[in-house]
């Protein structure tokens, strides 16, 4: 090989590059995206079959646990997101030992991953049960206090019933400002005085 073959080598080489404009469509784009795609731990959005097994997982945590809130909702959400990645850390980490031979930087970064989601499921998760407990909290204390109110209203009824003199006038009631009023109760129903 000469010298200008090289040369000429080069040359067409440094075209080749030139030539090509990529992808033109939107879908084309779309495909082309994804081409370095190999555990999408890292992806930035998911689409297909990652999508529909975190849409599943997310279904089940939202069966299981009934949010009432918009906070417990994410939560669920972070929860399930992180447990999608566990179970893709898993498969990635499973792919590090192959039948040849045990490739350790590809285990090593899914052990990460995993460790990274795990961490982060069970964050959602204590915070989950948190909410859940301040809620229940609050609500058993709102409970007390309208227990020890119905408590003393009967209280103070019992208490009049009781040991109110005989021939008390009865405890003030309410009265419509609506109703008229009548001067001299003391008539019959054509309204003769009796």
């Amino acid at each position: 090989m000469s010298c200008t073959d090289t040369q000429t080598q080069v040359t067409e080489s440094a075209e080749i590059p030139n030539a090509s404009t990529g992808p033109r469509t939107e879908t084309g784009k779309a495909v082309s995206s994804r081409n370095a795609v190999k555990h999408n731990l890292c992806a930035k959005r998911l689409i297909g079959s990652d999508l529909e097994e975190l849409n599943a997982l997310r279904a089940k945590l939202e069966d299981e646990w009934e949010p009432q809130t918009h906070t417990e909702r994410m939560l669920l959400d972070q929860m399930a997101l992180c447990q999608w990645r566990i179970d893709r850390a898993l498969s990635l980490e499973l792919n590090a030992f192959d039948d040849d031979h045990l490739d350790p930087a590809l285990l090593a970064l899914a052990l990460r991953y995993r460790t990274t989601a795990e961490r982060g499921f069970y964050k959602a998760l204590s915070e989950l049960q948190r909410l859940r407990g301040v809620i229940r909290q609050d609500a058993i204390r709102q409970q007390k206090a309208e227990d020890r109110e119905y408590q003393a209203d009967l209280t103070a009824a019992l208490d009049y019933l009781c040991f109110a003199p005989i021939g008390a006038p009865p405890p003030p009631q309410f009265v419509s400002q609506n109703a008229e009023s009548d001067p001299n109760p003391s008539r019959d129903r054509e309204g003769a005085v009796l």
